[in-house]
């Protein structure tokens, strides 16, 4: 089945949490390289582990980006005293402190003015039409999505071995048509978007600004849960994966 993200994840182990740590991908070409090898495999082996499920493929497909109807967002200093709505995840909470917002863990709906905004990636934007409602948008790729497909372990092993190809080579599959679909349709998401929302991409040192301003503490705050090793592991799986696709 297709389903449950790092933040869901983290119930079962909390290392899947440092997949959400903010800016830690430059892009999803440097996800699907760090995801789908060696250090994909070890963290679907931790998942076996602790809760008896199997990760078949995993799908890093887009990034969260904050809105809001307050004012434009260029700067961390922009986010000041906003109130945004957060999912009740404590990294997500972290975040918004760090940039000076006020998270409000609260359902979808944004017309009652209990908050001022929220984040998440451009499709899921349009497909429940938060444009209608949230007037700025800010490119920042701060947190990627990173859902997968995952079957139970022991269903898994007690299938044939042609029928474990099958099911895995239909994830593989299924993974590349959904990777393709988003990214091709991001274009559109963004056109349509824009004829209702103020669009901002950051420029290079923007965003720098910002991951500066929100990875210290939440580093800070995953070690004391995770210890230091995880962390700098997936910042060194990273670096490598950057250097081998010549980002």
């Amino acid at each position: 089945m297709q389903g449950a993200k790092p933040g869901t994840l983290a119930e079962y182990d909390r290392i899947f949490q440092v997949l959400e740590i903010p800016y830690m991908f430059p892009n999803v070409e440097v996800a699907k390289e760090v995801l789908q090898g060696p250090y994909g495999k070890k963290l679907s082996d931790r998942l076996i582990e602790e809760a008896g499920v199997r990760v078949l493929s995993w799908m890093p497909s887009s990034f969260r980006c904050f809105t809001n109807n307050t004012r434009p967002v260029k700067t961390p200093e922009d986010m000041e005293g906003l109130k945004m709505r957060s999912m009740e995840v404590p990294l997500h909470i972290e975040m918004y402190k760090a940039l000076g917002a006020e998270p409000t863990p609260i359902a979808w709906d944004l017309q009652t003015g209990v908050v001022t905004g929220q984040d998440n990636p451009p499709f899921l934007i349009r497909m429940v039409s938060l444009d209608e409602v949230q007037e700025y948008m800010t490119l920042d790729n701060h947190i990627l999505n990173v859902p997968g497909f995952f079957i139970n372990e022991d269903f898994y092993q007690s299938l044939s071995q042609e029928h474990k190809r099958i099911i895995d080579y239909a994830a593989r599959a299924s993974t590349s048509a959904h990777l393709g679909v988003v990214e091709a349709s991001e274009i559109l998401d963004l056109k349509e978007l824009s004829k209702n929302m103020e669009i901002y991409s950051p420029t290079p040192e923007e965003l720098e600004r910002f991951k500066k301003a929100v990875q210290p503490p939440i580093i800070e705050m995953m070690e004391e849960e995770v210890g230091k090793e995880p962390i700098e592991e997936l910042q060194n799986e990273v670096k490598e994966a950057k250097e081998n696709i010549g980002w």
